[in-house]
């Protein structure tokens, strides 16, 4: 299947509105999207299943920590995946951080 193949089959699938390239990209096309409850989600077409298959193991694994976007679902016949859209966050004002970062996160 080619992009545009692909790309209706995980629209229709997960029933996305809106549905547009966004930029940048190297070994993936990118896309995003609404669901049909109003979530702004992003869909990652790898450049092979094998690709797509890894990532989602790898994402699936930092679900907890909170250091990666969320996998929303998968469609690994497709190499695509289904993440939450994350917009760069607005900036901490100088001085608020109290303590020193730590990893993990810790509460």
């Amino acid at each position: 299947m080619d992009v545009g193949q692909r790309l209706r089959a995980c629209a229709g699938r997960w029933g996305l509105k809106a549905v547009r390239r966004l930029g940048g990209g190297f070994r993936a096309d990118v896309f995003a999207g609404t669901t049909a409850t109003g979530e702004e989600v992003v869909v990652k077409l790898a450049a092979t299943p094998e690709e797509a298959r890894a990532e989602a193991a790898a994402l699936a694994g930092w679900r907890q920590t909170g250091a990666a976007v969320r996998l929303v679902d998968a469609d690994l016949s497709c190499g695509a995946l289904l993440l939450e859209r994350v917009r760069p966050g607005t900036p901490l004002p100088t001085g608020t951080i109290q303590r020193p970062l730590t990893w993990p996160r810790t509460s």
